[in-house]
């Protein structure tokens, strides 16, 4: 009998119950002090960040369940489906960090999507910057009635498309540089039936 337990016989209590014996914990320092510190064996570190571990389960889960899990991606078979060129540098890299991600023909139609928009808006954007600066110019008008009859002149259907499509017509630099070229050559002097000057 301990001292705690003569102590509580003595003035009419009842002894304390003995505790339960713990397994020996091995005898190396580490288990000893796991012992000491957590009352047994030392528990696994998790840390905060990993995924929580799957409860174990008897019955089916989720997937088995019902709903089956989406079949992997073969994105170069999907590709002109969901708006990707297989021809595009990019689209390996693009497959497989889609195939990391386990994106389904939706999930990647959806970024597709989401790049493309920001993609335009971006462009979009820049093109009203330009045309802005260009347009804040003193000589714009002038700029303008050259550049234009530059590109008729020494253009091909080429370059106005692509002028067109790119918006570059609308960069401040370039409208500078061809109305340069063209009143250099005496050109742009007339009345531009666009602008109604």
């Amino acid at each position: 009998m301990d001292d705690a337990s003569r102590a509580a016989t003595m003035f009419g209590g009842t002894a304390p119950p003995e505790p339960e014996p713990r397994p020996d914990p091995g005898g190396s320092e580490e288990a000893q002090r796991a012992e000491r510190l957590y009352g047994g064996p030392r528990p696994e570190y998790r840390s905060p960040y990993e995924a929580d571990p799957k409860p174990e389960s008897d019955g089916p889960s989720q997937d088995e369940a019902g709903e089956p899990e989406p079949e992997p991606l073969d994105l170069a078979g999907a590709a002109e489906e969901v708006g990707l060129d297989p021809a595009d540098p990019m689209f390996p890299d693009f497959a497989e960090v889609a195939s990391d991600l386990g994106l389904d023909k939706e999930g990647v139609k959806k970024l597709v999507d989401l790049d493309v928009r920001n993609r335009v808006e971006g462009w979009q954007k820049i093109s009203d910057d330009w045309a802005a600066e260009a347009q804040s110019d003193p000589e714009y008008d002038v700029n303008v009635n050259a550049a234009r009859e530059v590109v008729r002149r020494y253009g091909d259907d080429a370059l106005v498309q692509d002028l067109e499509r790119l918006h570059l017509g609308n960069h401040p630099g370039l409208i500078r540089l061809l109305g340069k070229v063209g009143r250099a050559q005496g050109l742009g002097n007339r009345r531009d039936p666009f602008l109604g000057r």
